[in-house]
């Protein structure tokens, strides 16, 4: 392994390579960076576990909301309740697959930089082009299968619950 002196350190958004630079500004992108930050990245990354896994989970949270309002609607006892539901519930979910497609590149690139500057490697070179694509896919994987998990557990909450009232 490298001593950390001769270690490169990137930029946090483009992934630039700052080594042997006196300014604080990076010149692909124009961010500017702290180098202590930087330093200290390679043995704390700036992504925790915790903080990835709330990341991760906020899109399947709100999946499982719309589920709630989805059973809701659904249940009612007319066809425009129904209808409004499909609608509504049917763009949520395209907001959600978007949401999904966008959180999980941002966690994947922020994965890849902390790697990058841990490692003292290009976080979106050669050696880091794997890492990305399988932590991006990944993640949208399983934002995706937790999200309809939450979706039709919603769902199903409600149903069962106005179920169990109707026994009653």
């Amino acid at each position: 392994m490298a001593d950390s002196s001769t270690k490169h350190l990137f930029c946090p958004r483009c992934g630039y390579d700052l080594s042997g630079l006196e300014s604080s500004r990076c010149p692909e992108c124009g961010a500017d960076f702290d180098r202590l930050a930087l330093e200290r990245e390679r043995t704390q990354p700036s992504i925790t576990i915790a903080g990835a896994i709330g990341r991760t989970l906020w899109v399947p949270a709100v999946s499982m909301g719309v589920g709630l309002l989805f059973g809701r609607l659904i249940d009612t006892q007319d066809d425009s309740g129904a209808q409004v539901a499909f609608t509504v519930c049917g763009f949520l979910a395209l907001g959600l697959a978007a949401a999904a497609i966008y959180n999980s590149r941002r966690l994947a690139r922020a994965f890849a930089i902390s790697r990058g500057n841990r490692l003292g490697i290009q976080p979106f070179g050669e050696q880091n082009r794997s890492f990305l694509l399988l932590s991006g896919l990944g993640l949208f994987c399983c934002q995706g299968i937790l999200s309809a998990a939450g979706f039709f557990g919603g769902c199903a909450c409600v149903v069962l619950s106005n179920l169990r009232l109707e026994a009653h």
